[in-house]
């Protein structure tokens, strides 16, 4: 979730002054504006600001204090909890990753072609349980199913 977010977030605001211009890097890191024409997600939602990302980055990603709200070192008022923020938060990354399809260069987006980015989820997904292309639905269909889960949910609220 962190590495998607920093994708999406990433490049964005320098993109929109300039979309011809290539975002100068000091490293070696693929953002979604690199692969696109447009940006028509919202990158806010994914701002080092947002509860959702200081969550993940406290108690997910790293080896914090912060974990222990209790403590008085803590960064964050709750933490990212399954039960209470995956489905939020996966529903965003899905909507976000649609409109990031939807702003991708053509280059990218040539059916049945292994340069086409569901092509090659397709191929790379092909022995799994659970296809690429049937993700959405079977978590969906899952996630419903938990009773103690809250659907629709991430630290900022409502997705």
């Amino acid at each position: 979730m962190r590495n998607l977010a920093e994708f999406f977030r990433s490049g964005v605001k320098e993109f929109k002054q300039n979309p011809a211009a290539r975002v100068p890097r000091g490293s070696d890191n693929i953002y979604a504006v690199d692969l696109c024409v447009s940006v028509a997600w919202d990158e806010t939602p994914f701002g080092k600001d947002k509860k959702l990302i200081k969550a993940i980055n406290k108690t997910l990603s790293h080896m914090t204090y912060s974990r222990d709200l209790t403590s008085g070192l803590s960064e964050i008022a709750f933490p990212f909890d399954g039960c209470l923020h995956v489905h939020g938060t996966v529903k965003l990354l899905r909507r976000t990753w649609g409109n990031f399809l939807r702003s991708m260069n053509p280059e990218y987006v040539r059916p049945r072609h292994p340069t086409d980015i569901e092509y090659w989820l397709g191929a790379h997904t092909e022995k799994w349980s659970v296809k690429s292309r049937d993700m959405e639905d079977e978590f969906e269909r899952r996630a419903r199913r938990w009773s103690d889960w809250k659907l629709n949910e991430t630290p900022d609220g409502p997705v």
